[in-house]
């Protein structure tokens, strides 16, 4: 009984995931490559766009794009300027945010995405931000571990992990060339909160940065018009982040005028560690709730 209870099972799993990677495409708009996948019943008439961070690719999202498909949403996962099959635009050392959030205008533009959700993690939170102000018209605006905006300030957590990370920025500043991730750094900095037998399979789904994107955040340089963004808001801020404090999330929030939601057992990757669906459900639920259908 066993043994038929378990071959159901799987062949239900199998299943799911059978009509999951049948809605799944990668599409090329123009000089940048989008990940979509179309909603399973859709529900909701808002696009999701996700905004990876720096040295980020699509793939950080792969949980979430399943999670809010199946949950009635259209997703998009942009690849970023300069990365996998997304080309440069210029030299990936001298891309700044204003190309990144001009990425996203294209992306809008070209698929006709009307009122969509932003949805930027980091450095990605950052180019949210300048999109926001850019589009106008957007249903809701949420951001995840965001870098900061000028008007706030870059609080990085103290030690010898930041201490190393910040030192490879100036290095490949100097030399004029991209920031290479490294994995030594990264597995107590970015990776502090994924299982040990997942760090290097996360890991890998890094790249190359702009150096210039990258000390645009670190320096709080983007300027953004926060009366521009009248859309709804949420910033969520992980106690576990290894990187950055969670003060400055809360300032972040309190110059827009935005909600904050604190979580205290996720670190600065929430969408790929350990229980991610259940911050995936609260952001569901709160979209839901402040997103017309």
């Amino acid at each position: 009984m066993e043994k038929i209870h378990n071959f159901i099972k799987k062949v239900v799993v199998d299943q799911q995931y059978f009509d999951y990677f049948k809605r799944m495409k990668q599409l090329k708009i123009k000089h940048i490559t989008v990940d979509h996948t179309a909603a399973k019943n859709k529900t909701q008439d808002a696009p999701l766009v996700f905004i990876h961070g720096a040295a980020g690719t699509s793939e950080i999202y792969k949980n979430y794009m399943e999670y809010f498909s199946n949950e009635g949403w259209d997703c998009y996962s942009v690849n970023l300027s300069g990365r996998k099959s997304s080309i440069d635009k210029k030299d990936l050392v001298s891309l700044t945010i204003e190309d990144y959030a001009d990425d996203i205008s294209v992306l809008t533009e070209e698929l006709n995405l009307k009122n969509p959700v932003l949805i930027g993690h980091s450095m990605g939170g950052v180019v949210a931000q300048k999109s926001a102000e850019i589009l106008g018209d957007i249903s809701a605006l949420v951001l995840l571990n965001s870098g900061p905006i000028n008007g706030v300030r870059m609080q990085l957590r103290g030690g010898l992990k930041t201490f190393r990370m910040a030192m490879r920025s100036i290095k490949a500043t100097m030399k004029k060339q991209p920031i290479v991730p490294s994995y030594k750094i990264a597995k107590e900095t970015v990776l502090n909160n994924i299982p040990d037998d997942q760090k290097k399979e996360v890991f890998a789904y890094l790249v190359p940065e702009s150096t210039a994107a990258t000390n645009q955040v670190g320096r709080s340089m983007v300027k953004v018009d926060s009366n521009k963004i009248t859309c709804p808001k949420l910033v969520v801020s992980c106690n576990q982040d290894a990187m950055v404090k969670p003060d400055m999330q809360k300032k972040i929030s309190n110059y827009y005028n935005a909600e904050l939601k604190t979580y205290n057992n996720y670190a600065h990757l929430p969408m790929l560690e350990p229980n991610w669906d259940i911050l995936a459900t609260d952001l569901h639920k709160w979209l839901s709730n402040k997103v017309r259908k």
